[in-house]
């Protein structure tokens, strides 16, 4: 640190000591336009749902104050920018570029630190949602129980013991009682019971995939995606589809509703059925629900309410499921990986442990060790929690943040299973679902969705029911 910004700190010890200290004048200058100007939209978005009575979710009672803080719309972006810096400040400490002995100033730097570790921790869980101590406990219960019963079993293969042993070694305690609640794993009779739904309400876009091709590499895929988008345009009448392109790009296959663009990574592969999952979830899921939003003319259902991104990846998840007829609980390596991390129950974890523990944890519930396709895919979803966050030791204590917006999988869950469950006798619950980025979940937001949707008959999308 510079004299003269340590000189600063002195004159006022009093203020709040934050990294953004540290940051250019024209930085802040930017991250402050961003946070006035996402705050005027909030503004304008809080106060719709106010004024028409419905009851605000999670993620919209703090959002001013996160972005206050941040300067983003659902942060990522911009926490991912803030932290950057905080990383690289964390950096130094651990290569020794900033040493701490004990004198005012680098006691100062080490406070901007620890107040923006927790500052940051504080609003991943205002934003996201935080871990819930007695589910992932229960998740961790059926751990136990199922590497009690391999370390019992004579017949169990020695490295499955071996990753059977190291579970009980290194996970928290968890109460035993605890191993029969919170399981949110689909019930295979509800999947049978929707898949002729979901089949026929994308049949124009699954028709696309062919059955006799074993897989699909990203060129292929980018294709099929194009292929789907263009069906949206001309058969269903969505004229606002031909706003988006597929490109080539990102980690993983998403939606930007932002740049009206859907990622597709170079080199990766997906086989058959995964390939109908995913132009039922990307396209027929993250895309439809935007372009009906958009054409409502809400900014709301084009775009975002409160607690619509944990319920639509679960849905959409779910509705994969349907497809594949394999019932699993979404999202719970990243529940596992923030859990860890946090100390929800017993010490953090440091990030650099977390990913054997979950291979762990997968081998002992499938009863399989991890292939190396299996390693390759828990460290994925590690890196999406930890996102090269900062982890460091401070006065032997350690600090890190866990980046929670992939916990929407799990906290989603209960979500779509209820609202499938529900709806058993009603398909067409399917078809209201997509009428913009709303969370079903909540009785005001539906009917909110369905006093806004745009006229359903000038468009010719397939129905459910």
């Amino acid at each position: 640190m510079n004299t003269e910004t340590s000189a600063q700190w002195m004159q006022s010890p009093a203020r709040k000591l934050t990294l953004s200290d540290h940051l250019p004048t024209s930085t802040l200058a930017a991250k402050k336009s961003i946070a006035e100007s996402e705050s005027e939209r909030q503004d304008d978005a809080l106060s719709i749902i106010k004024n028409s009575g419905m009851e605000l979710g999670r993620t919209s009672l703090d959002r001013r104050v996160y972005l206050e803080t941040i300067g983003s719309r659902y942060g990522e972006v911009n926490f991912l920018a803030r932290t950057a810096n905080l990383y690289e400040i964390s950096r130094q400490f651990k290569t020794g570029e900033i040493s701490l002995p004990i004198d005012q100033q680098d006691v100062s730097i080490k406070q901007a630190i620890i107040a923006d570790l927790e500052d940051l921790s504080d609003k991943s869980d205002l934003l996201f949602g935080p871990v819930e101590s007695e589910r992932f406990e229960s998740i961790i219960a059926r751990g136990y129980d199922q590497a009690s019963q391999i370390i019992r079993d004579e017949s169990a293969d020695c490295e499955l013991k071996a990753a059977a042993t190291r579970f009980i070694e290194t996970f928290p305690a968890a109460n035993p009682e605890l191993v029969d609640k919170h399981i949110y794993t689909p019930d295979q009779s509800l999947l049978d019971h929707w898949r002729p739904f979901v089949e026929k309400k994308y049949a124009d876009l699954l028709v696309l995939v062919d059955p006799d091709k074993e897989s699909y590499v990203s060129d292929e895929i980018r294709s099929l995606f194009e292929q789907a988008i263009i069906i949206m345009d001309e058969k269903w009448k969505l004229e606002n589809a031909r706003e988006w392109n597929v490109v080539a790009g990102g980690s993983n296959i998403n939606v930007s509703l932002e740049e009206k663009v859907v990622n597709v990574p170079d080199s990766i592969t997906r086989s058959n059925q995964k390939m109908r999952g995913l132009l039922v979830h990307e396209i027929g899921g993250h895309l439809l629900r935007n372009l009906i939003g958009e054409l409502s003319g809400d900014s709301l259902l084009a775009t975002d309410m409160p607690g619509r991104v944990d319920d639509e990846e679960a849905l959409l998840t779910l509705l994969e499921q349907t497809l594949t007829g394999t019932p699993r609980e979404a999202g719970i390596p990243y529940y596992l990986a923030a859990g860890l991390a946090n100390g929800t129950i017993g010490e953090k974890i440091p990030f650099e442990d977390i990913g054997a523990m979950i291979d762990d944890y997968k081998s002992v519930m499938s009863h399989k060790v991890q292939s190396a396709a299996g390693r390759a895919a828990t460290s994925s979803q590690v890196h999406r929690i930890t996102r090269g966050m900062p982890s460091i030791v401070i006065d032997g204590t350690l600090h890190q943040v866990t980046y929670n917006a992939d916990l929407k999988y799990a906290i989603g869950q209960p979500h779509a299973n209820e609202y499938l469950e529900r709806n058993k006798n009603n398909p067409g619950a399917l078809d209201i679902a997509m009428y913009g980025k709303f969370a079903y979940s909540n009785t005001d937001h539906v009917r909110y969705a369905e006093d806004h949707a745009p006229n359903m008959s000038s468009y010719s999308i397939p129905t459910a029911s």
